[in-house]
């Protein structure tokens, strides 16, 4: 396992016992865990690993993940008119594409990719419709990316979300 999944083995262990995670003395000479930013403690399936074993939650943060990837570029896919084949063939090949296979040791990573469809439907209705209940969708995203604890993730697609805003008005 990764250095992350170290991590995330002492913060579910402390988070077992009922404590909060501050600080781990035999993890590198001493780490902080809560104010460990990429630790990702606050993301949401880290209950996951209170519950279950550590084996067992991973697999089934894993899946979940990969399957929110997938039903996101779905219904992005569909927001934008393709046929229920092309967004099904469509939304596969991204969820297991390299780019996200390639970050599937780190945690991190995989939970910034599970925004990207939903931050980018958000901004589709936004900039098409005018419809700004849609920036409800947009925040919780990148809170989500935030959560996770990836800085690359977050630089990365708060540059394509704005990339893409700017495209899309562009083209009104």
């Amino acid at each position: 396992m990764s250095g992350r999944a170290v991590i995330l083995g002492a913060i579910h262990r402390a988070l077992r016992r009922g404590e909060l995670p501050f600080w781990n003395q035999y993890i590198f000479s001493g780490t902080p865990l809560l104010a460990g930013f990429n630790a990702g403690a606050f993301y949401p399936l880290v209950g996951l690993f209170v519950i279950l074993p550590d084996r067992v939650a991973w697999i089934a943060t894993e899946v979940i993940l990969f399957s929110l990837i997938a039903v996101g570029m779905y219904l992005f896919l569909r927001a934008l008119a393709l046929s229920t084949l092309a967004c099904v063939l469509a939304a596969t090949t991204f969820s297991f594409s390299g780019v996200v296979l390639s970050q599937v040791n780190h945690v991190d990573m995989t939970e910034g990719f599970v925004s990207v469809p939903f931050m980018l439907l958000a901004v589709l209705h936004i900039v098409r419709d005018g419809r700004w209940r849609w920036s409800v969708l947009l925040g919780v995203g990148f809170a989500l990316v935030i959560f996770g604890g990836a800085p690359e993730a977050m630089l990365d697609e708060a540059l394509l979300i704005i990339f893409y805003a700017a495209i899309l008005a562009g083209f009104d």
